[in-house]
């Protein structure tokens, strides 16, 4: 087996008292030899890597207004499944992102307002190595997924079919906040909405 896990980061001023920044970037793989996955019983490779960066910025715009702003991507791609000819390998990739903007005012020193709005998305996207032939072509076919009754090896084509599967969500939230001597009220709203992209293709 072999890992490597590689994370820099940097973070600072952009405008003293003003503006400040930070950013990473982390890339992590990992890879494993198992017998009898590849074509011949021999020692096939498995497993992948991970990239995540991650960037946020926060600006403080007046002595009582604060904007905070973030983004995050983490891919994973890897080739997996049916291992038992180089032709069949799947390549799934996995797949995160997220952004938000927060802004904050403590009006004053008992009242505090904020508000921030977010988005993500995740999901997979899976396809074979070799391309995905059109569907109902003679291509198609001869590519149909076929098991080793012997050895339990899929060749040719992965069981677990190609396609996208992708949900995204938006959200916008508000809030105020009021500290009385020994009591503190919050009220808000919240609101999320999104869609679902789902494509899936066996054979």
């Amino acid at each position: 087996a072999h890992t490597l896990d590689f994370n820099p980061w940097v973070s600072g001023p952009i405008r003293q008292d003003k503006l400040w920044f930070f950013g990473s970037f982390r890339y992590q793989e990992l890879q494993q030899y198992t017998a009898s996955t590849a074509q011949g019983g021999g020692y096939g490779t498995l497993g992948g890597h991970i990239l995540n960066d991650t960037g946020r910025v926060t600006w403080q715009a007046a002595s009582k207004q604060k904007i905070s702003a973030h983004a995050e991507y983490i891919g994973r791609p890897h080739p997996v499944d049916a291992i038992g000819d180089p032709g069949g390998n799947l390549r799934n990739d996995s797949i995160y992102r997220l952004a938000m903007a927060k802004w904050s005012s403590p009006v004053t020193n008992r009242l505090l307002l904020e508000a921030g709005m977010s988005w993500n998305g995740m999901g997979y996207h899976k396809d074979y190595l070799n391309g995905n032939p059109v569907r109902g072509t003679t291509e198609w076919f001869n590519s149909a997924s076929r098991m080793d009754i012997g050895t339990g090896i899929n060749k040719v084509a992965s069981p677990s079919g190609v396609g996208v599967f992708f949900p995204q969500m938006t959200s916008v939230t508000a809030a105020a906040s009021y500290v009385t001597g020994s009591h503190t009220i919050k009220v808000g709203f919240q609101d999320s909405f999104g869609t679902i992209k789902d494509e899936a293709s066996w054979n």
